[in-house]
């Protein structure tokens, strides 16, 4: 992350807060995933494009763990608890430009691996469909992260 900047980043937390944020929601976060909210609490990098499989995507920033509606933890509460939209296994870390999610699994064979949720080919019924791999963790995902398109 040594050429990533963020700007707009919430408070710095502590082991502490994410472990009192694990026993409100009842899970577990992947390691890599505390590692980087313990040094970066959300906000906007200076790199927001990436591609994967021949599509490009924007982000716009990333969530803080806590701290409002568009946090990991309002959003995990509101689209899983309250409306059950996103698949079991998954919780938004990220937004894009468009209103898609950039997500993060918290459970089975793929724990800590980076998708992007689409949120036109949602159904009622929340399932991995609308779901497309990103990366195996947060650490692959930043690094696909560029400045400009077609670098």
């Amino acid at each position: 992350m040594a050429d990533l900047n963020f700007i707009g980043s919430s408070k710095q937390i502590t082991q502490s807060d994410i472990e009192a944020l694990e026993k409100r929601l009842n899970t577990s976060l992947p390691s890599s995933y505390r590692i980087f909210v313990l040094d970066v609490n959300g906000g906007r990098p200076n790199k927001i494009f990436f591609t994967k499989d021949g599509s490009e995507y924007v982000l716009n920033e990333f969530f803080p763990l806590f701290e409002g509606e568009m946090s990991f933890e309002g959003q995990f509460k509101d689209l899983k608890l309250d409306r059950n939209v996103l698949p079991k296994q998954l919780a938004a870390i990220a937004d894009d430009a468009f209103g898609n999610l950039i997500c993060i699994s918290l459970s089975g064979d793929n724990k800590g691996g980076i998708y992007f949720w689409d949120h036109e080919n949602y159904d009622d019924m929340p399932s991995m469909g609308s779901a497309r791999f990103l990366a195996i963790d947060i650490d692959h995902f930043l690094q696909m992260l560029m400045e400009n398109l077609g670098q």
